[in-house]
């Protein structure tokens, strides 16, 4: 199938220069962003529902903290972004933190970077 290019313009991604300060960027229908272009840092709020798994219940996305290697469902992950707008952000992960898998993990970023 064919893409008009109205819809590949559509499709591409807004610059983070063209984003207001203090935005709120809905990235999907359960998770949130949310940057601040004056200093350019974003915040992702710890969030519940980022996948439901079937067998094994809620997926969550929260910081995970590398020394004691403990999350905390609580706290939002930091980042930001560089004037070549590549992307940092601090330690997190995509856990159970509740049910018969409590603590199982799917995908821990330690201090990720987006390029």
């Amino acid at each position: 199938m064919e893409v008009s290019q109205s819809e590949q313009d559509a499709r591409k991604a807004t610059p983070v220069s063209d984003i207001p300060r203090e935005k709120e960027i809905q990235v999907t229908d359960t998770s949130l962003i949310i940057y601040d272009a004056a200093s350019a840092v974003i915040t992702i709020p710890a969030q519940k529902n980022i996948y439901i798994y079937s067998a094994y219940g809620d997926v969550y996305f929260c910081p995970v903290d590398e020394a004691t290697n403990k999350y905390n469902p609580e706290e939002n992950v930091p980042g930001i972004i560089s004037k070549n707008e590549d992307i940092m952000l601090a330690s997190w992960g995509l856990l159970e933190i509740e049910g018969d898998y409590k603590g199982a993990s799917y995908d821990v970023g330690l201090n990720s970077g987006f390029f």
